[in-house]
């Protein structure tokens, strides 16, 4: 099979550090990644510090990974440093990118520039050679660069922010980079977890491709048995691929199940 598209997440700001401010960005993404075929390889929270920024996404970089995504630090304060760190790993200067302001000229209803506050300016701020992508839902925009062979997408840190541009902008680059397609179904056993476990590795096992875990934190009890709900991805080189291999590891599951005296209970 081709290679996975792999990708990484960093949600930059101390905030996050701190306990200020819950991370519910990388959850997000995590589940919009895992939909579109690629392999998360780590999700990391960095401090608004450059050096240690610098330091986690170079490290990236010499992994090897496809695709880097970024949330936070692109905003007007005096914190907000991904665009210079980026711009820093590039050995290129921040410039103000001017399809951008006039972005945000139109969300504002400004028609003087000069009327433009420093503070949006630097919103509007890219590293030099950047692609810039309009932010549907606020300022702050969507950038991408790329360092060696590592796509670099910057998003703004609001998670209404965050699911706007990736819906936009991240969403489709990755679709059409992506060796893989998805297929996905949530199905019921009346199995305990650790009861279950081995059949999802001899699944996992018989159908490369394919990711099965029980939702245990959604588990219920009926009587005297569990009902566990057990989530099934496949992936396959188009979209029927990957339906015909969701549909051979459901009937595989269900054989496996009938030796064990056991039912799928909903499906």
């Amino acid at each position: 099979m081709p290679k996975d598209l792999t990708v990484e997440i960093f949600c930059i700001g101390t905030e996050l550090l701190n306990g200020l401010v819950q991370d519910s960005n990388s959850h997000w993404l995590t589940k919009e990644v895992a939909l579109l075929g690629c392999t998360l390889r780590r999700i990391t929270v960095v401090a608004d510090d450059p050096p240690d920024m610098k330091r986690a996404l170079t490290d990236a970089v010499e992994r090897g990974t496809d695709v880097v995504l970024t949330s936070g630090g692109l905003g007007p304060t005096p914190d907000d440093l991904t665009v210079a760190v980026v711009s820093d790993m590039l050995g290129v200067k921040p410039v103000v990118d001017e399809a951008i302001v006039q972005h945000l000229m139109a969300s504002r209803n400004i028609t003087d520039r000069s009327q433009v506050r420093p503070a949006l300016l630097s919103m509007s701020k890219t590293p030099e050679g950047a692609r810039a992508y309009p932010n549907p839902v606020g300022i702050a925009p969507c950038i991408h660069v790329e360092l060696k062979k590592t796509h670099f997408f910057l998003m703004p840190g609001p998670p209404r922010e965050v699911q706007g541009v990736f819906d936009a902008h991240i969403k489709p680059f990755i679709q059409n980079v992506s060796p893989f397609k998805v297929a996905s179904h949530r199905v019921v056993v009346n199995m305990l977890e650790a009861e279950v476990g081995p059949l999802l590795q001899q699944l996992i096992q018989a159908h490369p491709g394919s990711y099965l875990k029980g939702a245990l934190t959604q588990a219920q009890r009926v009587g005297d048995t569990q009902h566990l709900p057990v989530d099934i991805v496949c992936k396959g080189e188009t979209a029927e691929k990957a339906q015909e291999s969701l549909a051979q590891t459901l009937q595989h599951f269900e054989q496996l199940l009938y030796q064990q005296g056991r039912q799928m209970v909903g499906r």
